[in-house]
């Protein structure tokens, strides 16, 4: 009996039931934030980025998440500052668990490049590989931004994408542009931003969006 009563009072987890209770935040949030700005194509939204800037500008890019390096090619060849730094981190060992964003399962492993490193011909992109837990704190030691400073979190993951907003919160001085991937993965990447910002009282401007439903958002913190 006491089973039975527990079990209505503590139902099992549903990671869809998440999802609606998150998405539904979510809304609330596009309510409050979004301005209108939206584009339908990825590299809509990273030319509109680089060109928020100056031509001239001189930028350091970090990057959360490279798989075969796509990203760190379009920006790299969107700003061609010879000051300019992209820097990419990934074990590009794939997921490290399953990614569970309540609409379904992409499995543990996938986006892999089995360990390799893509290749760049621009001498200013570099990546960095192994877990944000164990490679990001050494980096941000001797780390200091030239020009705008432009983070890209591609983590897919609620606790990578917290882990590494959190970690770069010490670089709120630089007013980074932050873009943010699969934004619309509720208990994923905006769970993640929503904690970092009512956590660190963190204040922003919207910037813009992508995708039909918000697959992308970039933001400025102020």
């Amino acid at each position: 009996n006491r089973k039975k009563i527990a079990s209505t009072f503590f139902p099992r987890y549903s990671g869809f039931v998440a999802a609606m209770n998150m998405n539904a935040k979510m809304r609330q949030w596009l309510d409050q934030y979004d301005n209108g700005c939206k584009f339908k194509a990825t590299k809509e939204i990273y030319k509109y980025v680089a060109s928020t800037l100056p031509e001239d500008t001189c930028i350091t890019l970090l990057e959360f998440g490279v798989f075969e390096g796509n990203s760190l090619g379009i920006f790299s060849k969107l700003n061609t500052h010879p000051n300019s730094r992209f820097v990419g981190f990934d074990t590009f060992e794939g997921l490290p668990e399953d990614w569970n964003s309540g609409w379904g399962i992409i499995e543990k492993g996938s986006y892999t490049t089995q360990g390799n490193i893509p290749q760049f011909d621009d001498s200013r992109v570099s990546c960095i590989k192994g877990y944000y837990q164990d490679v990001l704190d050494n980096f941000l030691a001797t780390f200091s931004a030239s020009g705008q400073l432009v983070i890209h979190v591609d983590c897919d993951l609620y606790s990578s994408s917290l882990y590494v907003l959190t970690m770069l919160n010490k670089l709120r001085e630089f007013k980074p542009l932050i873009l943010m991937d699969d934004f619309s993965s509720p208990n994923h990447m905006f769970r993640a931003f929503d904690d970092y910002t009512s956590s660190y009282r963190v204040e922003f401007n919207y910037i813009a969006s992508c995708g039909d439903y918000y697959n992308q958002v970039c933001v400025q913190l102020c």
